[in-house]
């Protein structure tokens, strides 16, 4: 494939949100929800951003049109992660993580009926491919309340619309560093603004917590988040979206291996499934740049 840096970015980034679950559940045992976590990692994301664009000595300014672009980006990566740490407090993590990957859909569907992008057989076979195998990694472990349920889903499909819009707008064009910027300080001001209206403890203890959304904040906000929108610009919406199914394989295997959490043999067949339907798109994608 030609864009195999790309790839690998997205790949990597979803590797490092595979590991978000484990911190951020973490943070949860000391007074920390959904809104202070997305605050604070938004707040804490600020400075690393503008270090970067000084270190880069890139223009800070961008047109307004680019702005407002920013803040629909923006406000679409708050739904993203607000929405899923919510979710962790109905049900547990990876079964949200589960729900949440209902955008490798949405999204196909999103390029296809919205803008008409190619959809051939492959890929169809690939995404059922995926659903089997998403279905076959929690084992049919399904439980929690439906509020959970509902707010996974939802942070599924808000993360579709930062994916395609990104890619759409031509936002993803832009400096990773600067994009960022604005897209963080959207988030931290909605997230704050919805903290407070809805009177929602904002207050933290214990360095456990606050280590434990730093690391988020650079691993999984920062790092990956860049990573992302390099292989949004190269790649599309689509092709990323599928890659990051690699995330809930690491999440599972990280706890395999770091909290000693059993792997069974039903989930070890959906892992390789989701890894199949990764490398069938892949090789579709190839196929397709081929006869191009």
């Amino acid at each position: 494939m030609k864009k195999a840096k790309e790839c690998f970015y997205v790949v990597l980034a979803a590797s490092l949100y595979g590991i978000m679950p484990v911190i951020i559940k973490n943070a949860y045992n000391y007074g920390a929800n959904g809104f202070n976590v997305t605050f604070y990692m938004a707040l804490f994301s600020l400075p690393v951003y503008l270090l970067a664009i000084l270190f880069s000595k890139v223009e800070i300014r961008l047109p307004m049109k680019k702005i407002g672009q920013c803040v629909i980006t923006g406000l679409a990566d708050t739904g993203t992660f607000l929405l899923l740490y919510l979710s962790y407090s109905y049900i547990p993590a990876g079964v949200a993580t589960m729900l949440n990957f209902v955008y490798p859909i949405t999204v196909a569907l999103a390029m296809h009926f919205l803008f008409g992008e190619w959809f051939g057989a492959a890929r169809i076979s690939a995404l059922c491919i995926y659903l089997v195998g998403l279905g076959l990694l929690y084992g049919g472990a399904i439980s929690g309340e439906l509020m959970g349920f509902v707010l996974a889903l939802l942070s599924g499909i808000s993360y579709t619309i930062h994916a395609v819009y990104m890619d759409k707008s031509g936002l993803s064009k832009e400096n990773v560093y600067v994009v960022g910027l604005y897209k963080t300080i959207v988030v931290l001001a909605a997230a704050g603004i919805a903290g407070f209206v809805m009177h929602v403890p904002m207050k933290i203890s214990g360095w456990e917590s606050w280590s434990s959304i730093f690391i988020a904040m650079l691993l999984c906000r920062v790092i990956s988040g860049a990573l992302v929108m390099i292989g949004i610009r190269g790649l599309g919406a689509f092709l990323p979206s599928v890659l990051s199914t690699v995330e809930p394989v690491v999440a599972l295997l990280v706890g395999w291996l770091a909290l000693d959490e059993t792997v069974s043999g039903v989930q070890m067949a959906g892992i390789v499934l989701i890894l199949g339907a990764v490398l069938l798109v892949m090789l579709s994608d190839t196929k397709r740049e081929a006869r191009s």
